[in-house]
């Protein structure tokens, strides 16, 4: 059974079906959805949700990226700023 509970899977054994296994792909611009076996379930969430982890620490890498960019920014502008001084000639 599917798990809604208004399918008519629910009731009548002939119009039982899912809830299956698919993969969401995004290829070319375009979304595809792969039929999985139900033995390659646990393998694939594990991979999943590894996927997942690894967008988020992506995420977290390029806004730490940008913050250090821009303090970096800050820096050399406020560098600019300072009042000079000759460099001491070492003899």
């Amino acid at each position: 059974m599917c798990g809604k509970a208004a399918c008519r899977c629910k009731t009548s054994k002939r119009f039982r079906h899912g809830p299956y296994l698919h993969l969401s792909l995004l290829r070319k611009g375009k979304t595809r959805m792969i039929h999985l076996p139900k033995q390659w379930e646990e393998e694939v969430k594990a991979g999943v949700a590894a996927a997942r982890r690894f967008r988020k620490t992506r995420r977290q890498w390029r806004a730490l990226q940008k913050q250090m960019e821009d303090l970096w920014r800050q820096v050399e502008r406020n560098r600019k700023h300072l009042p000079y001084e000759p460099k001491k000639k070492s003899r």
